[in-house]
């Protein structure tokens, strides 16, 4: 579930207001499950560019063994 999702399943319209609330224990959850995601979306990304580097330094190793 998203954070999205589970703020929307979660709010509530308070008539005396005239808005939609949602219970700060809401909030809390997605504001870790989009810290979560935010941060898995990095290592996803530092593993593909741990990936490329690895692929230039063996790159260069053939060119110092083969030059």
């Amino acid at each position: 579930m998203t954070a999205k999702e589970l703020v929307e399943q979660h709010k509530i319209y308070l008539e005396d207001l005239e808005r939609w609330v949602v219970p700060l224990e809401v909030v809390e959850q997605a504001l870790k499950l989009k810290a979560a995601s935010e941060i898995e979306g990095n290592i996803k990304q530092l593993d593909t560019s741990l990936e490329e580097l690895t692929k230039v330094f063996n790159e260069l190793s053939n060119i110092k063994l083969n030059g």
